[in-house]
This record gives C-alpha cells, sequence and structure tokens, in this order.
C-alpha cells in the first residue's frame, strides 16, 4: 500500500528523505576520501544513484500517490547506507574503532533490495504506480518473497566482505557455513530478479498496446531513455570509442536516463516533447553513422596519396563532410518522416499539391474550397471556416 499524504506532509517526507541521503553520502564521501577507497567506478554509480534518489524524492512530493517514487527513494536511502556503512566498517577496522562488524553486515546485504528497487519495481509500475491488472498480482507477491528470501541469505553469509581498494573480510556471528558464497550456492535463487525483470518488461509491451494518450507519451519517455541507454552501454566495449577519455565513465553514467525519463512522465514535464526528441534522435544518428562512415573512407582513400599524417587528409575529409551534412540531413529527415512521423509527411506533401495548384488557380471560390481541405486534412481542426471581406464561407465539416 502506498501512504495517502497531502501535498504538505509529503514534501517534508521527500525533504526529509533527501536530507538524510545527502547526510548519508556526504559522510560516506568523507570517508571514502579518507580511506583513499574511492574508485573510478565510484564516482560514476554514486552519481547515478542520486539521480534515482532525486528523482523518487520529487515523485513523492508531487505525486505521492504513485509508488514509483518510494521505491526509488527508498533504492536511494539503501544506497546511501550502504556506502556510508562500507566505509564506516573499513575506516573502523584500520583504526580499532567499535561498529565494524553491523556496519560490514549491512554492506553485503543491501544490494539486493536496492537494485529491486531501482530497476524491477519501476518496471513492473510504471507509469501509473499500480499493477497492469489483478491478474499480475501473483508477480508482485512472488516478487516480494523473492527479495526477502535473497535478502535473508545474504545477511546469513558465513563471512562479511567490504571495502573498494583495500577489501577486508572478517566472519559473520550470524552467519551460516552451509550457506558459503551464496551466489554460488544459491545460484538460480540469485537469477530470479532477472527472470522478474524480464517479467516486468513483458507488463510494459501488454500496458504499451493498451495505452492511449497520455500514458502512451508517458510510455515512450521510458523506451527513450532506456534505448538510449542499450545503445551507448555496448559501445563501452568497442576498441575504438574506449580509447576516448572519459567515454567508459559516460556509458555507465548514462544508467541516470532511466530515472530521469521516468521522472518527466510520471511529472508529465514537456511530455508531449517526447514525439519530437525520437525524431531528432533517429535523424542525427543516422547522419552521424553515415557522415562517420564518409569520414573514415575519405581519411583512408586521400591517406593512400598524401601520406596519414598529412594535414591535407585531414582538412578535405573534414570539407567533404561538412559540404554533405544539409543535403545529407534533409533527405535523412524526410525518410525518417516518411517512416515514423507519417502525418507530418502527408501534410507536407498535401501543402506542397496545393502551392502547385495554386499558382493555376484564378476562381475564388474553388480556391477557397482547396484552401479549407488542405487546413483539414493537415491541421486536422474541430471545424474550419474561411472569412474574406465581404463574404462568409460556412465551417467545413468534419
Amino acid at each position: 500500500m502506498v501512504p495517502s499524504l497531502r501535498t504538505g506532509t509529503a514534501r517534508r517526507v521527500a525533504a526529509l528523505m533527501l536530507a538524510c541521503y545527502a547526510a548519508g553520502l556526504g559522510t560516506g564521501l568523507w570517508l571514502a576520501l579518507v580511506n583513499k577507497d574511492l574508485t573510478v567506478d565510484g564516482y560514476v554509480f554514486l552519481p547515478v544513484f542520486t539521480m534515482f534518489m532525486v528523482v523518487g524524492a520529487l515523485i513523492v512530493a508531487n505525486r505521492p500517490e504513485n509508488a514509483i517514487g518510494w521505491a526509488f527513494s527508498g533504492a536511494g536511502l539503501l544506497l546511501a547506507a550502504g556506502f556510508l556503512s562500507m566505509e564506516w566498517a573499513l575506516h573502523a577496522y584500520l583504526r580499532g574503532l567499535p561498529g565494524v562488524t553491523f556496519a560490514a553486515w549491512i554492506v553485503n546485504w543491501h544490494w539486493y533490495p536496492l537494485m529491486i528497487l531501482a530497476l524491477v519495481v519501476p518496471l513492473l509500475l510504471f507509469p501509473t504506480g499500480r499493477l497492469v491488472s489483478r491478474r499480475w498480482r501473483p508477480v508482485a507477491w512472488a516478487l516480494t518473497g523473492a527479495t526477502l528470501v535473497i535478502t535473508g541469505v545474504a545477511m546469513l553469509r558465513p563471512q562479511l566482505g567490504f571495502g573498494e581498494v583495500t577489501l577486508v573480510v572478517i566472519d559473520n556471528p550470524i552467519g551460516i557455513e552451509a550457506i558459503g558464497d551464496p551466489e554460488k550456492t544459491f545460484g538460480l535463487l540469485f537469477l530470479l530478479p532477472l527472470g522478474f525483470a524480464l517479467a516486468a518488461l513483458a507488463s510494459l509491451v501488454v500496458r504499451f498496446r493498451r495505452a492511449r494518450g497520455t500514458e502512451r507519451q508517458q510510455l515512450k519517455w521510458f523506451v527513450y531513455g532506456a534505448a538510449v541507454v542499450a545503445l551507448l552501454v555496448p559501445l563501452a566495449d568497442v576498441e575504438v570509442l574506449s580509447r576516448i577519455p572519459g567515454w567508459e565513465a559516460l556509458s555507465s553514467a548514462s544508467f541516470a536516463l532511466i530515472p530521469l525519463a521516468i521522472g518527466i512522465a510520471i511529472l508529465r514535464h514537456k511530455l508531449w516533447d517526447i514525439d519530437r526528441l525520437i525524431n531528432r534522435t533517429l535523424v542525427y544518428g543516422v547522419v552521424t553513422a553515415i557522415l562517420a562512415g564518409v569520414y573514415g573512407l575519405l581519411a583512408l582513400a586521400l591517406g593512400s596519396f598524401a601520406g596519414q599524417d598529412s594535414s591535407l587528409v585531414v582538412a578535405g575529409a573534414t570539407l567533404a563532410v561538412a559540404a554533405a551534412f544539409q543535403p545529407l540531413r534533409r533527405r535523412v529527415q524526410a525518410l525518417v518522416d516518411r517512416r515514423f512521423n507519417r502525418s507530418r509527411y502527408d501534410a507536407e506533401l498535401a501543402i506542397g499539391g496545393f502551392s502547385a495548384r495554386l499558382r493555376n488557380q484564378i476562381e475564388l471560390d474553388a480556391l477557397s474550397g482547396e484552401l479549407l481541405a488542405v487546413v483539414e486534412q493537415t491541421v486536422q481542426p474541430a471545424g474550419a471556416s474561411l472569412w474574406l471581406r465581404g463574404s462568409t464561407r460556412s465551417p467545413l465539416p468534419r
């Protein structure tokens, strides 16, 4: 059940959760600097989960009835608690301070409910914060049960490890020796979240097929964010791109697009801009890929004559790509509109045809009728009429 809160109360709760997150993360970062324990990966995943926390707090403050805000906020608070616990466990271990075992115990189980709250639950509930239908209740109950079992098993592992740079392993006073390494001993159990994630994606497909209007636009925002992440993450392993400074960090940081897209969709901020965004992404993505290929081929061709290190090769290839950009963009834009934005393509055809007929049309009544017909076809208003000085035209029937 999602708590029913008034707007003022919801905003105070959201502010309190953000304050707790900031305090935990800030203290953890200070300890990480003292411990010299923060890696490059740490610098990346902390901003990503900060996005989850910020978006979750915004949803709680403005849409407290939507469970996704609470799920994101819970994931953020677990991240702050786990990060602070890891750094305190290492700090206390190195300096003989108390609280090592308890902090290390939190480190070794917090990640499982965190990932389920951040990724699986929002997929299952997006965008309304409720299940698609009652038929999906068994999936929700099974997910809850699996999360509790996985977390419980992780709590009882016999040894507790912590630390990023300096790895420390200590005994768990409540551990069960038979559990050993839970990921190996209960391998199938720890694969269950992946199965639930696939089920949640299936529920999104069902929603999309049923959705109309606002809900369909909300789903488009999520699909767009997920598609960009799915494209960037595999590119991190491409040898040529991996040489670019910061490219791997950028591909990892792209995960922040998922909570950002979900937040835009739920809060309905510029919701209807998604169609234009998808259109532009397709156009410039295709144009960039084609021009990159052309640049590479030209550089190889010209380099075989003038030498690979010649500045003329770079200048010639760059000028050719620059000259081809606008014509190629217009061509690709037309192809994308024809395939994915048919209404705009048909409107442009109708306006072009009307412009051609306009040059040969001299009869006012015929011209007025054609003009109203073009407006009806392109703009699709509820009604249309044309007023001329000294005469009126009746509204065009739909």
